[in-house]
């Protein structure tokens, strides 16, 4: 061992009896030994299960996670909502004053420009204010019925700007015979159907006899499974082998079938047929003439030869 090296440098282990020295401190201490781990077994079936169960935790998981959000989305839509109303309400107030004040005001001006200019203002104003109390007015109509009963667009936006807003008694009437209405409509399910007996029941209604199983007064029809309707059978009055032997009392060579009827198709097959049979007859017919044309022409060259046989 060097000179400069220290004693803990170097460790002498002994491993007899299990012990190992150590002899800076000359002492012995049990010796660690690391155990085997056993034979891992492979269970499929656990493995398939406990890997189903994570996705579906995890999809739970999402669909909890889209539901939060979607609620924070519309809670905060209609607060978005709620706060642009009021800004518009706001700007419709701060218009509505300015106006009236400017129009009071309008012939304080020293210049014709600033007069011109105060002018200017109050016609987009007045555009502005006209248009919030149409657009108010149209949508508080539509989506709250009743609500506009008995105002115009000014009145009930001025009456929303000053807080004086109070529904009609005729507005309030009316909403509660419309719901009436609405539920003393005729039920849409076919008559003894299962469809039409939730709508009574929705509704409130007493069974009649367009519900399967009950009469017109409500009560359940009692179906009883002995007696039993049996259809009569009627003998005929009238022997059918004689008629069906017996020989008709009129002419019967003259009746002919009837005759199918003919579709556009095949009448337009059938005159193509005609047309083109047509065509080749009167090619023929040409090719004919023009084959006796020649004909004529060759006999009346070999005429004229034999008379003047000096012409050659």
């Amino acid at each position: 061992m060097k000179a400069n090296t220290p004693i803990t440098a170097k460790i002498k282990r002994n491993t007899k009896g299990g012990m190992v020295t150590q002899p800076v401190l000359d002492m012995g201490s049990p010796v660690k030994m690391k155990m085997s781990s056993p034979l891992k077994v492979n269970d499929p079936e656990k493995d398939f299960k406990k890997k189903m169960d994570a996705q579906a935790n995890a999809k739970a998981d999402k669909v909890a996670k889209s539901k939060i959000n979607k609620a924070a989305a519309d809670a905060s839509s209609a607060a978005a909502d709620v706060s642009s109303y009021e800004n518009k309400l706001n700007t419709y107030r701060k218009n509505v004053s300015n106006l009236e004040k400017n129009t009071a005001s309008g012939s304080n001006f020293a210049s014709m420009r600033g007069f011109d200019q105060q002018m200017s203002n109050n016609v987009t104003a007045s555009k502005n204010i006209k248009k919030f109390e149409t657009e108010l007015y149209n949508y508080d109509k539509k989506n709250k019925p009743g609500s506009t009963e008995g105002y115009t667009a000014k009145s009930y936006s001025m009456s929303k700007a000053d807080g004086t807003y109070k529904q009609s008694k005729v507005a309030t009437d009316k909403v509660e015979a419309t719901a009436t209405t609405s539920n003393n409509k005729s039920p849409k399910g076919k008559l003894g159907s299962d469809f039409r007996k939730a709508e009574y029941d929705k509704k409130g209604w007493k069974y009649d006899d367009t519900i399967k199983g009950y009469d017109r007064s409500g009560n359940k029809v009692k179906t009883s499974t002995s007696e039993v309707k049996t259809a009569k059978v009627r003998a005929p009055k009238v022997n059918m082998e004689s008629k069906l032997t017996k020989a008709p009392d009129y002419d019967t060579s003259k009746i002919t079938s009837k005759s199918k009827a003919v579709t556009p198709k095949e009448n337009r097959v059938s005159k193509r047929k005609v047309n083109k049979a047509k065509a080749k007859d009167t090619r023929k017919k040409n090719k004919d003439i023009r084959k006796n044309k020649r004909s004529t022409r060759k006999t009346n060259r070999q005429s004229s030869r034999a008379i003047n046989p000096e012409n050659e």
